[in-house]
């Protein structure tokens, strides 16, 4: 059982429409594959994305052997600043991608967004919430 009162200041996880996404591309950011492990790679920058690093329930399971009640999630690497002109529509899918998990188990996450930092009017949209 997570221990009363004990939050994770910030946890990632890799949103799955990102890095299929990523494998699409042939500039930085974009992701390969090495045999059947994925890497996200950005300018000189590797990491290799392990299953558990997209899978909610896995987050849960390392929260409670952790013993932490709740965590601040986020997106892992690349953010939207990265995508030029498409960072604004990225910062919509991947804090819907965020929301959809806090939606989801609300005692155990809260949300932190990213904004598309390129593009001052759509960061202050993506920022303001309904």
């Amino acid at each position: 059982m997570p221990a009363a009162g004990r939050i994770d200041c910030q946890s990632h996880l890799f949103c799955p429409e990102l890095l299929a996404l990523l494998e699409k591309r042939k500039n930085s950011p974009y992701a390969y594959r090495k045999g059947s492990d994925l890497y996200v790679a950005i300018e000189g920058w590797r990491r290799r994305v392990l299953p558990k690093h997209t899978d909610v329930a896995a987050k849960l399971a390392d929260m409670d052997a952790a013993g932490i009640e709740k965590t601040a999630l986020s997106v892992n690497d690349p953010g939207p600043e990265l995508f030029a002109k498409d960072g604004p529509a990225l910062a919509r899918l991947l804090n819907d991608y965020i929301a959809g998990i806090v939606k989801s188990h609300p005692a155990r996450f809260f949300g932190l967004c990213v904004l598309p930092v390129q593009d001052t009017d759509e960061a202050l949209k993506s920022w303001s919430v309904a």
